[in-house]
C-alpha cells in the first residue's frame, strides 16, 4: 500500500466528510485492509490520524490568535466546545484557553537555554529497571539545530506526554536509563527552529525522524538507535504535543 498517497489524500480532504469507506473506495482497497495496513505501517489508526490533523489546525489558529476557541472548535467539526476542549487537553496536556498564555511563558523561558549545552530529561513516571536506550540524532552536515526533543511514545503519534523524553540543547546523543517495560515508538523533532513563537508551536516544517518499528523493553533490554533528521513528509503525523511547555513544566522551580 502506498502510504504516502493515502496520507496526502487525507490531508487534502481533511475538512470534507472523510470516512474510512470513502478513503478505501478512492484507493480501491477494502475497508479492513486499509485500516489494518495503515495502522501497521504508521503505528496509529486512520481515525487517530484525522483527529490529530484537525487538532493541529486548532493549535495553529489558537497560536496565531486568528479566532475564538468556540469558533475554532466549530470549524474543525466538533459538536461542542466541550468535546473539542477534552480532545485538545488529552493530546496537548492543557486546555485550548490555557494554550496561548502558557505557551508564551514557556517560550520566553526556553529561549534562555539556546546558548547553553545541556540535556533536560523528562520521566512520565519514575521506575527502576535495567532497560536503557541510547539515541543519536543526525542532521544534515551543514545544519545547526537549536533544541531537539526525543521521546518514547505509546503510539506513532506524538500525543499526550512521552513515557520518557529529553530536550537536547546543542547535543545530539543521549542515553535513557530505567525505561519502563513496554512497547514504544521512538520519535524526535526540532523546536525553536528560527526563534519565532509561532513556528515553535506550529511545527509544519521542522526537522523530525522516527523509527518505523516500535521498540520493546522488558527486564534488561538495551537498545541503540540512530535517527536521521529530515524535513517532514506527507505521512508524518502532526506534532501536537506542546513541547516547549513540557520542557518548561519539567524545569526545577528556580530555573523558571
Amino acid at each position: 500500500m502506498d502510504i504516502e498517497r493515502v496520507a496526502e489524500y487525507i490531508r487534502e480532504h481533511l475538512h470534507e466528510d472523510l470516512s474510512l469507506k470513502a478513503i478505501a473506495r478512492q484507493f480501491h482497497y477494502s475497508e479492513s485492509y486499509l485500516s489494518r495496513e495503515f495502522k501497521k505501517q504508521m503505528g496509529y489508526s486512520i481515525k487517530q490520524y484525522i483527529e490529530s490533523l484537525k487538532l493541529a489546525d486548532g493549535i495553529k489558529s489558537i497560536v496565531q490568535s486568528e479566532d475564538t476557541v468556540t469558533n475554532t472548535s466549530l470549524k474543525l467539526g466538533y459538536s461542542s466546545l466541550g468535546s473539542f476542549s477534552n480532545a485538545f487537553k488529552q493530546l496537548t496536556g492543557i486546555t485550548p484557553k490555557q494554550y496561548h498564555r502558557k505557551s508564551t511563558l514557556a517560550f520566553k523561558i526556553i529561549r534562555n537555554f539556546i546558548g547553553k549545552r545541556e540535556a533536560i530529561p523528562y520521566h512520565h513516571y519514575r521506575v527502576t529497571t535495567g532497560n536503557s536506550l541510547t539515541v543519536k540524532v543526525v542532521y544534515p552536515e551543514d545544519y545547526r539545530p537549536m533544541i531537539t526533543c526525543v521521546g518514547l511514545f505509546r503510539t506513532g503519534i506524538p500525543k499526550e506526554y512521552p513515557i520518557v523524553g529529553v530536550a537536547l540543547v546543542h547535543q545530539q546523543q543521549y542515553t535513557f536509563e530505567n525505561v519502563p517495560n513496554g512497547e514504544y515508538y521512538l520519535l524526535a523533532c526540532e523546536i525553536m527552529q528560527d526563534m519565532t513563537f509561532i513556528k515553535s508551536y506550529v511545527l509544519d516544517y521542522n526537522f523530525r525522524s522516527r523509527l518505523e518499528a516500535p521498540l520493546y523493553f522488558e527486564g534488561e533490554t538495551h537498545h541503540q538507535a540512530e535517527l536521521m533528521m529530515r524535513p517532514p513528509i506527507a505521512s508524518d503525523p502532526p506534532i501536537i504535543i506542546n513541547l516547549p511547555f513540557l520542557i518548561f513544566n519539567n524545569l526545577p522551580q528556580k530555573r523558571r
